[in-house]
C-alpha cells in the first residue's frame, strides 16, 4: 500500500502485474485519479506468463510512454509543441536502454584465472520476490554455472527471507559472501 502514496487527484494510475492491482485501484479511487490502467489496457495481453523483472520493468515503461502518448495527442497545448510527440520506435528504442546493476552482465579475466573469464552479473534484487526472480533468471541464462553470491543490502529490509532464499540456491554457504557497504542504511 506505500506505493499508493504516490498516486494524486486527477492524474491517471499504471500499474504492473506484481502489484495488489485491487488495493491500488481502490487507493486510486479514493484519492480521485482520473483514469487508472493496467499495461494490459494500453498493450493488449501479454504473451508470455514467465516473469521477468526486465521484461516486466519494460512493458511498464512502454505502457507509461504510451499512455503519456496519448495524454498529449487530446491536450491541444502539447498538440502545439511537435516536440512532445514520439513514435512507437522511439518508444521501443527507448526501453531498450538498461539501468545500471540491473541484470548488468560482464566478462571478467584476471591472472588468478590465467586469463579466463567468468560471467559477473549485477543485479539490485532486494526483496525475496525480486531474489526468487533474480535466482530464476540466472538459472535460465546460464544452467549449468555454480552459483556464487556476492550480496550486500540495507537493513529495512526482509534479511532473513532473503538469505533463505540465497542458502537454498547454492551448493554451499561459503557461496556466498557477504558485505557491507558505507551507506547508513547498510545491515551490518
Amino acid at each position: 500500500l506505500e506505493k499508493g502514496g504516490i498516486i494524486k487527484q486527477g492524474c491517471p494510475v499504471l500499474v504492473g502485474k506484481n502489484v495488489p492491482v485491487e488495493i491500488l485501484r481502490n487507493c486510486a479511487t479514493e484519492k480521485k485519479a482520473s483514469h487508472f490502467y493496467e499495461c494490459d489496457d494500453l498493450l493488449g495481453k501479454e504473451a508470455v506468463e514467465e516473469m521477468d523483472y526486465d521484461a516486466e520493468n519494460s512493458r511498464v515503461a512502454t505502457a507509461a510512454l504510451t499512455l503519456l502518448q496519448k495524454i498529449w495527442e487530446t491536450d491541444y497545448i502539447a498538440r502545439m509543441n511537435h516536440s512532445n510527440r514520439m513514435s512507437t520506435q522511439q518508444i521501443t528504442e527507448g526501453v531498450k536502454v538498461r539501468p545500471k546493476c540491473r541484470f548488468e552482465e560482464f566478462d571478467i579475466a584476471t591472472p588468478i584465472t590465467n586469463n579466463a573469464s567468468f560471467k559477473v552479473v549485477l543485479d539490485v534484487a532486494h526483496n525475496p520476490q525480486a531474489i526468487k526472480y533474480l535466482i530464476s533468471k540466472l538459472r535460465s541464462n546460464y544452467p549449468s554455472s555454480h552459483l556464487r553470491i556476492v550480496v550486500g543490502m540495507s537493513a529495512d529490509k526482509d534479511l532473513k527471507s532473503c538469505s533463505d532464499i540465497l542458502l537454498e540456491n547454492v551448493s554451499h554457504p561459503s557461496k556466498i559472501h557477504l558485505v557491507e557497504s558505507p551507506n547508513p542504511r547498510a545491515a551490518s
